[in-house]
This record gives C-alpha cells, sequence and structure tokens, in this order.
C-alpha cells in the first residue's frame, strides 16, 4: 500500500509505503486488511490531496499497480502559524557553532 501527499500542481510533497516500512497486512478470509500510516507533516498554505495505490511486489524486479485512488482525500490549510520555506515543515533548525 502506498499513499502520496501531492500539491495542487499533482507533485509528490510526501510520500510512505508499507513495501518499504517492512509491514505486511494482515488479510481476512474474505481477503480484506487494513493498512495505518502515522506522520506529523506542516504544510504551507495550499490545496494538497491524498492519493492512494494498492501494488503487488511479490516479485522483487517488478511492481504491479493492482489499484490506484486519486483525491481520497482533499485538504486546504488556510493558515500556518509557523514561518518556513517550502510545501513541507521537516522540523528543522538552525544553530550557531
Amino acid at each position: 500500500v502506498v499513499f502520496q501527499l501531492r500539491n495542487n500542481k499533482g507533485q509528490v510533497v510526501y510520500g510512505m509505503d508499507s513495501y518499504t516500512a517492512r509491514v505486511s497486512p494482515n488479510i481476512d478470509a474474505e481477503g480484506n486488511f487494513a493498512i495505518r500510516f502515522d506522520f506529523t507533516c506542516d504544510l504551507q498554505e495550499g490545496h494538497y490531496s491524498l492519493a492512494v495505490r494498492l501494488e503487488d511486489r511479490s516479485d522483487p524486479m517488478a511492481n504491479l499497480l493492482l489499484e490506484k485512488a486519486i483525491n481520497v482525500m482533499v485538504i486546504e490549510v488556510v493558515r500556518n502559524e509557523r514561518s518556513f520555506i517550502g510545501a513541507v515543515d521537516l522540523h528543522g533548525t538552525c544553530k550557531a557553532v
């Protein structure tokens, strides 16, 4: 399972997948499963959307796309209290050394 957070131009600003996180879903008798991704992300003002993909990675040489859903959720950030440059706040710090 892959999810991508995209800006209003469709560019991926953040993504994560269960394969590289080494998480295998528990599939029930009907073939259903659930995956939860947790993350903290401060965004600049603007419109964002969530895309989700289901891939078969049983062959390490190929990714087979099984299903893709775009605009699963649409987010509008209207105001952000923190000031940063770019689309995503990585919570970086700056110190004199």
